[in-house]
């Protein structure tokens, strides 16, 4: 029997909206809709009042996406869940549904009903919405905020493409694969051309995170064997200790571990470690 398929064939917009009103928000501010340009909001896996990840996939629904990322993807798994998410901006972004991870993302936003419209011709019954789905069937407006995407996608690679660390950092999140510390820059750059075609938005919200910075030295520490992964959970090896001031540190809460003030020495430390690894 043909295996049912929970993808379809059609793109979303994500289009900002806003808060109106309210004090410095008008047309043309800094902060009009209420958000400043350039930052953006997580939305995580949804969760039940208790803290616990919420059963938003069916039972085959999860049997399914599972298959298809290659991970398990029932509540139980909190390796997952905690590092899942989607970062929405003031840019539009469009969600290709016929992508797993992206329809995932698309199913997970629907239950943000506070923030997210899921229904345009509802747009005004609530004041708290900030984003809103479009179906792309407007070929126009859909064509506009691809190439809207995509000029974003070389603007932002081009601030970045000298950077080795970064372009390692950024590979590894989209494609899941580590590049050789072998690879000559050039070869590294050359590996995203198919990425800035195809996988814009995803580098554009990589490298719009507040932690870039922190997550791009914890890859590298890792590709050189100076912090330990196991379970998605990072620890310095000289130290023994998780990155985290308790929990689980996975790669979100090692990241925001490593840019709290009282942790800037144990930073420092890493740089210099992944300098002398270097040289």
């Amino acid at each position: 029997m043909e295996e049912k398929s929970f993808l379809q064939n059609k793109k979303v917009l994500v289009k900002f909206v806003g808060k109106k009103g309210g004090f410095n928000n008008g047309k043309g501010h800094v902060l009009e809709g209420g958000k400043m340009q350039g930052t953006y909001t997580r939305f995580p896996a949804p969760m039940n009042a208790s803290g616990s990840i919420k059963e938003f996939l069916t039972k085959d629904e999860i049997d399914f996406f599972s298959l298809r990322l290659g991970d398990n993807l029932s509540s139980s798994n909190k390796d997952y869940w905690e590092n899942f998410g989607i970062s929405l901006t003031k840019e539009d972004m469009v969600l290709d549904l016929s992508d797993p991870l992206q329809m995932l993302q698309f199913k997970a936003l629907h239950n943000y009903q506070a923030k997210i419209c899921t229904n345009p011709a509802d747009l005004t019954k609530r004041g708290t919405y900030q984003w809103c789905l479009y179906n792309t069937d407007d070929e126009t407006l859909t064509k506009k905020s691809i190439l809207d995407s995509q000029q974003k996608a070389y603007i932002n690679f081009g601030a970045v493409q000298q950077n080795r660390d970064i372009l390692c950092y950024l590979y590894r999140n989209i494609e899941g694969r580590i590049i050789s510390k072998e690879s000559p820059l050039n070869e590294i750059q050359g590996k995203f051309l198919d990425i800035l075609s195809n996988k814009y938005v995803k580098l554009n919200l990589l490298l719009a995170d507040q932690y870039l910075d922190e997550k791009v030295i914890i890859n590298t520490a890792y590709e050189l064997g100076i912090i330990s992964e196991k379970s998605g959970e990072y620890t310095d090896i000289k130290s023994g200790k998780k990155l985290c001031n308790e929990g689980r540190a996975t790669e979100q809460v090692a990241a925001e571990f490593l840019s709290q003030p009282k942790n800037q020495d144990l930073r420092l430390e890493l740089e210099a470690r992944i300098k002398v690894a270097k040289d």
